[in-house]
């Protein structure tokens, strides 16, 4: 059974929001296609550019309105509480992976 998600806006007090566009589904479809692109290494993934693009573009929603959230999730990203340095890193280069390929 899928757990319910809160309809939250992903915005802070500096932050206009960002995520009020994007459907969560779509947001956790653009997460996995960026995990499995951390596991298996962009390259796995630039072999069929068409994927994560469709992830974002499912149900005539386009990619670029994940985007934003993506981006937001990027900037907030804490050093060293939720990651290491080098893990931070990596995961930030993804996830601009992830936003160069939904803006295309």
């Amino acid at each position: 059974m899928e757990r319910a998600v809160p309809n939250t806006q992903l915005d802070g007090p500096y932050h206009a929001p960002v995520a009020s566009a994007a459907r969560p589904a779509l947001f956790r479809a653009a997460l996995r296609h960026v995990a499995h692109a951390l596991l298996e290494g962009v390259e796995a993934k630039q072999a069929s550019p068409q994927a994560l693009a469709a992830a974002g573009s499912s149900a005539g929603h386009e990619g670029a309105t994940v985007a934003p959230a993506l981006a937001y999730l990027r900037d907030r990203v804490c050093v060293p509480r939720d990651l290491k340095l080098p893990a931070a890193r990596q995961f930030r280069a993804h996830l601009n992976w992830a936003i160069d390929t939904l803006q295309q």
